[in-house]
């Protein structure tokens, strides 16, 4: 879940245009922030979706896009603000982890379940590219002095206390944790016996999210095609021959 300054970040703001924006104290924020006081689970929860809510329409500039008639292109987006998020994830200052899963209707699903030793033995690898970001969460409440530390933590808690909002499954080999802590970020696949560390998983998922960009792009472009402006609309209209 996002914190109120990642969501601040998410949408450009400052703790005043923010406050404006939801109707919160300019001060109250400062707290949140500072965690001189805790805004209340539920306040988050609505927040959050107002914020991907927002972001989505800044990005596509509309509140839905009409995709091209074309499969390479259709269902980017259709999890609104989700690379947003992963960028957050990737690239913020914030200290968090994520949960990947593997998408079961790609290549990834060849390798589902298998240990590290049985991929090396069956020539497979474990591609970025195959899994979904399932899960993203703060790490910066627990106190917490090693990568050990934290990953047996995050074991732990999806495995006996799954969060409410979580969708996935229980934390299962050839799942990925992927760790922003002190602006490093590593990932480990989870093994049959503890982690293995994937070094270029966190820049196949970069990849990823620069690729889903290109392509929303492309999406908006063709809307933007499809429904120009007023003004451009009336200069595209031939003119009748006296």
């Amino acid at each position: 879940m996002l914190t109120i300054k990642e969501m601040r970040s998410l949408l450009g703001l400052t703790q005043a245009e923010f406050g404006a924006k939801y109707n919160i104290p300019t001060r109250t924020i400062e707290d949140w922030e500072r965690r001189a006081r805790t805004p209340p689970q539920y306040v988050l929860e609505l927040l959050g979706r107002c914020v991907l809510e927002d972001s989505a329409k800044m990005i596509t500039g509309r509140d839905e896009i009409m995709a091209p008639d074309n499969e390479e292109i259709r269902g980017t987006n259709a999890e609104p603000g989700q690379k947003a998020i992963e960028t957050i994830l990737l690239d913020g200052k914030e200290d968090s982890f994520g949960i990947y899963q593997i998408n079961r209707d790609g290549a990834g699903r060849e390798y589902l379940y298998e240990s590290t030793a049985l991929l090396q033995k069956l020539k497979h690898k474990a591609d970025g590219a195959d899994y979904d970001l399932i899960y993203v969460s703060s790490l910066s409440e627990t106190e917490i002095h090693s990568e050990t530390e934290a990953l047996d933590m995050i074991y732990e808690r999806f495995n006996l206390d799954l969060p409410e909002d979580f969708r996935g499954h229980s934390l299962s080999v050839s799942d990925v944790v992927l760790m922003n802590r002190e602006g490093k970020t590593k990932a480990w696949y989870v093994d049959s016996i503890g982690f293995t560390e994937l070094p270029e998983f966190v820049q196949e998922r970069q990849d990823v999210v620069n690729l889903s960009r290109k392509e929303e792009s492309k999406v908006a472009d063709v809307a933007a095609a499809r429904n120009p402006p007023q003004g451009k609309r009336e200069q595209q209209k031939p003119h009748r021959r006296r």
